[in-house]
């Protein structure tokens, strides 16, 4: 992993930290109104917003390029004739008597 995208989130919360720092003084040295300082910040996150995500989709984990092998096995199951069949199996275990 890359440096800057280790150290992204905080190097992030810098950049807008120094950004709204320089944006009030400037409101208050009267350069900007308050209404451009908030577009400034809206824009400036959605930028950090963007790079964040290119980043994170440079340095993702990406799956293998094969993917694994499926092995299959055939299951034979007994299956009964019919509801007589069942029911008498069912007595034989339970050790009942099987009425006809």
């Amino acid at each position: 992993m890359s440096t800057i995208a280790k150290h992204w989130p905080a190097i992030r919360q810098i950049a807008y930290s120094l950004a709204a720092a320089a944006l009030a003084v400037a409101l208050t040295l009267g350069y900007v109104t308050e209404v451009q300082v908030a577009q400034w910040l809206e824009t400036l996150g959605k930028w950090l917003g963007l790079v964040g995500l290119i980043i994170a989709g440079l340095y993702v984990q990406r799956p293998p390029a094969e993917p694994p092998a499926v092995t299959s096995q055939i299951v034979h199951v007994d299956v009964p004739e019919s509801f007589d069949d069942v029911r008498a199996a069912a007595m034989r275990r339970l050790g009942g008597k099987h009425r006809t």
